[in-house]
């Protein structure tokens, strides 16, 4: 009850006081990019609801000089005025002038009580860096950077290392990824990561990223062949015991390379792998490790702590546990850990001897126990579970009884060109993240129960961030939820006002709720604080450190809350960069569920699934924003069976909190075809949807005030869209172009053609 009293104070003082403070005190927290010619441009943050104009000027292309050496402070006299086209409290959207050059653009929002700061737009934003040694990089090796804005096509990109020596380096890649190879003879050290793309001159370099250039480790390479240890490899012949062997003779020297020559070893016992122990057959068509059926499985086939690897071979098992498993990532020492060219046919539901006896499936009797103990919704078995940093899943082809896949905590990791199937109840996990490339796979369902996943929290984690998922085939999930990519996370640990605040340092009025979820009290470093309403509204910043009621971030607030504010401390997800990925056949194919800051969904096509959609909501008790989530060039195609396919953002504002949650969305360039629709369901606000196009559809675009999709938990999810800006949409054979009770609240620029 006092918790709640608290909340409805913080939320009476924000009606009295927000438009004071609004009218003293500028920032600007975020601007939409890239924008181009004749596009509209959204800058977000404090103070900026008497904007009448807007200074604009296109950067020269000069020489590029060093990063870091100058800011621009103030525009020229001789800049450019625009009339804003739309104004909220937090956002100003205005249009670029049709006739003016690609580029970058430096702007500055105006008004009767001062000017916010100059935003460059279109500047490259470097969010992260990772290396061929995950964390590292490696002389001779290479460098990828991963944010927006980073490439163009036509244009060179330039990287610039600063550290030890200064290099100057060619980059090949895109808007949202690029690489560079390193010289074989960069001295080690830590750099700085910086990127240009020859636009906007001195003032065209991106912010810095770390990066460590440290020397390969080299793992013990003496090879220990199991026939030596009497290892048969005739499929028959049980060499467990010659396996062991030659296990206990690579710990004793460290660690080594366990060899397996053509053939299939019919073994029986878990192979327990040493650190820095390599496991490679000599070619996955070529080389067979096989685990005949047993009715008590083993709890894994192949496990090490950190430091193994697995190359070229294929494993197979009847009735399995886990397959291959290593420490996850809330284990200190967990990392270091690579599959490269590894075929998995793991069925707990196929008899199999081993030794070329009955070969076939269990009885119905038998696979039913077998279910039940398996676990409902992917509790196990797991093909391959592992966390930790440096991460490697290259060339593999990953199929088993449960989930196919479950990283937790990876830490610059890498997974590429692999196939990932998953059983019954299955679905794949990727949790708590901070640096991961997943790249070139293929993830699908092999059993009509089978799921999807996605980057989340859902393994414990109070964060996950910083994910490149692109050009990834999903398809043919139909089991559980059916999502293809979901981000679920649940659920917060405080939500209310700040008592005071000192730099960086909150104090809260009560302690928060650390071990909701089942969370560990110690464990939410890299969580959430986001100021959902009041003054600061927009900001979310990074837990550095916790004791009690106090809090301190990462970086202080631009504007610090006040006592009208309302936070949110809950696992954060940001930095998902999610690229031309195919998906079909499912039911939403991609959905930002709960908190979501700073994502883009581009070049996605959703073919037979529920499309795309970010949904802000209280999700188990935590209230989670969805803030700064770009849709570029996404194409969605036929609907699923439950529900017709859309492009929507969703604010499920309902229990303690009414407010808006979902924020700062821009829609651009996205195709709709046979019955899909673009949509905002409940209070979302400052919202762009522009030059989209909707065809041979009963619907075009929907503002509804209300939330339309089912659940007991969303029925009383009302409250007023607004700030929302519809221009240039293009609605071909649509039977209702614009609908919805909030479409009243939408501003329209007479350029929607039907």
């Amino acid at each position: 009850m006092r918790y709640a009293s608290l909340l409805l104070a913080a939320l009476l003082v924000m009606a009295l006081t927000s438009s004071a403070y609004a009218a003293h005190e500028k920032a600007v927290f975020w601007a939409s990019n890239p924008v181009s010619p004749g596009e509209t441009a959204m800058v977000v943050g404090a103070g900026l609801g008497d904007t009448k104009q807007v200074a604009f000027t296109r950067l020269e292309d000069a020489p590029a000089g060093e990063p870091g050496a100058d800011a621009l402070s103030r525009l020229p006299a001789q800049a450019k005025m625009i009339k804003p086209a739309q104004v909220s409290e937090l956002s100003v959207k205005f249009v670029l002038p049709d006739a003016e050059k690609p580029g970058l653009y430096a702007v500055q929002t105006i008004s009767d009580t001062g000017r916010s700061e100059v935003i460059v737009l279109n500047r490259p934003d470097l969010r992260w860096v990772q290396g061929d040694a995950g964390l590292q990089a490696t002389p001779g090796g290479w460098v990828r950077g991963f944010g927006v804005c980073l490439g163009e096509a036509g244009r060179t990109t330039n990287v610039l290392l600063k550290g030890p020596q200064v290099v100057s380096l060619k980059a090949q890649g895109d808007s949202y990824a690029l690489r560079a190879a390193l010289p074989k003879d960069l001295p080690i050290g830590d750099y700085k990561v910086f990127v240009h793309t020859e636009r906007g001159g001195r003032f065209g370099w991106s912010q810095g990223q770390s990066l460590r250039v440290a020397n390969k480790t080299q793992w013990p390479e003496k090879v220990y062949d199991v026939r030596k240890y009497g290892a048969r490899g005739d499929g028959n012949a049980d060499d467990s015991e010659a396996v062991s062997k030659a296990l206990e003779a690579v710990k004793k020297a460290g660690g080594g390379v366990l060899n397996f020559p053509r053939g299939t070893y019919r073994v029986t016992r878990t192979i327990e792998l040493p650190r820095f122990t390599t496991l490679r057959g000599e070619g996955t068509e070529l080389a067979v490790l096989n685990w005949p059926d047993r009715p008590d499985p083993l709890p894994a086939l192949v496990r090490g702590t950190n430091s193994f690897a697995v190359e070229h071979i294929t494993l197979l098992a009847a009735n399995h546990g886990h397959v291959i498993v290593g420490d996850l990532g809330d284990q200190p020492e967990a990392g270091n850990v690579a599959l490269r060219g590894v075929r998995v046919r793991a069925n707990m539901y196929r008899r199999n001897s081993g030794s070329g006896g009955y070969s076939g499936v269990a009885s119905k009797e038998d696979a039913a126990k077998r279910f039940e103990a398996a676990g409902w919704s992917g509790a196990g078995p797991d093909t391959m579970r592992v966390g930790g940093i440096n991460i490697e899943i290259s060339d593999c082809d990953l199929y088993g009884s449960g989930r196919s896949l479950f990283l937790s905590r990876v830490r610059g990791g890498l997974v590429t060109r692999s196939t990932f199937t998953n059983g019954r109840w299955g679905w794949y996990l990727i949790g708590g993240s901070d640096g991961l490339i997943f790249e070139d796979n293929i993830v699908q369902g092999g059993d009509l129960m089978s799921s999807g996943g996605g980057p989340s929290c859902l393994d414990g984690s109070t964060s996950s961030r910083n994910i490149y998922f692109a050009r990834n085939t999903l398809r043919d999930f139909w089991g559980l939820d059916r999502e293809a990519i979901t981000t679920d996370g649940p659920t917060g640990a405080f939500l209310g006002p700040i008592a005071s605040v000192e730099g960086a340092t909150l104090t809260l009025p009560r302690e928060p709720k650390w071990t909701a979820w089942g969370r560990r009290k110690d464990d939410w470093k890299g969580a959430g604080v986001c100021l959902v309403s009041g003054r600061g509204t927009g900001q979310c910043r990074r837990i550095a450190s916790y004791t009690g009621k106090q809090v301190t971030l990462e970086q202080p607030f631009a504007i610090a809350p006040g006592p009208d504010t309302v936070a949110t401390i809950m696992p954060l997800q940001e930095n998902y960069l999610l690229i031309g990925n195919k998906i079909s056949d499912t039911g939403i194919a991609i959905q930002l569920f709960g908190i979501a800051i700073n994502d883009i969904i581009a070049e996605n096509t959703s073919t037979r699934g529920g499309g795309f959609r970010n949904w802000a909501l209280n999700y188990e008790g935590g209230v989670q924003p969805s803030w700064y989530v770009q849709y570029f060039d996404n194409e969605l195609a036929g609907a699923t069976p439950w529900a017709d396919s859309h492009l929507a953002v969703i604010s499920s504002s309902q229990g303690e909190y009414r407010g808006p949650l979902a924020r700062f969305v821009v829609m651009r360039r996205n195709t709709l075809r046979n019955n899909a629709r673009i949509e905002v369901q409940g209070p979302a606000t400052d919202i762009l949807i522009e030059n989209n196009r909707v065809e041979h559809s009963a619907v075009g675009i929907n503002i509804s005030n209300k939330i339309l999709l089912a659940g007991d938990e969303f029925k009383n999810a009302t409250g007023a869209a607004s700030a929302i800006m519809l221009r240039k949409n293009r609605l071909v054979d649509v039977a209702q172009p614009l609908v919805g009770d909030g479409i009243k609240n939408a501003m329209t620029t007479g350029e929607d053609v039907p």
